[in-house]
């Protein structure tokens, strides 16, 4: 199958999106039909501020659409076939928790918001802002910094 290198890049992006487990959990919720921020916020246990910043990443791939009702915002699938990959990838034969582990898939890196993953037990890559003493991840939005 040949691909141009702006098709390469879309599928690189979702990709991407999928690879964290707070936005997969989401995507995979998703697939059962539209939710409330709220609900996803329960269902992954983090402040509306993280899940608000995860669903722009699925949203910015072309993964989840919104829509707004008065105050509340709700999200749904904007590519249904995501469904049948998460099927796909259910189909996955079972392995052993040690094969796992040994695979270093149960390890728990560092993943930024961006997901900008580190390997297991070290921080993602911090950056130093200029004009200022405060740090931020890549992609969080800062400007004019370097990594530190």
């Amino acid at each position: 199958m040949s691909m141009t290198n702006e098709e390469l890049l879309t599928k690189v992006a979702v990709f991407k999106a999928l690879g964290h487990p707070a936005r997969l959990t989401m995507v995979a919720a998703l697939t059962e039909g539209e939710q409330c921020v709220c609900e996803l916020q329960r269902l992954v246990g983090s402040d509306t501020s993280t899940v608000s910043k995860h669903l722009a990443v699925l949203k910015q791939a072309g993964v989840v659409q919104d829509r707004k009702e008065g105050l509340w915002v709700y999200y749904r699938l904007h590519t249904p076939c995501v469904r049948q990959l998460l099927d796909c990838f259910t189909a996955l034969p079972n392995k052993e928790e040690g094969e796992i582990v040994a695979a270093g898939i149960l390890s728990t890196p560092a993943v930024a918001i961006d997901g900008t993953i580190s390997p297991a037990g070290a921080s993602p890559k911090r950056r130093r802002c200029s004009g200022g003493s405060s740090t931020h991840l890549p992609g969080d939005g800062g400007t004019d910094c370097e990594s530190t």
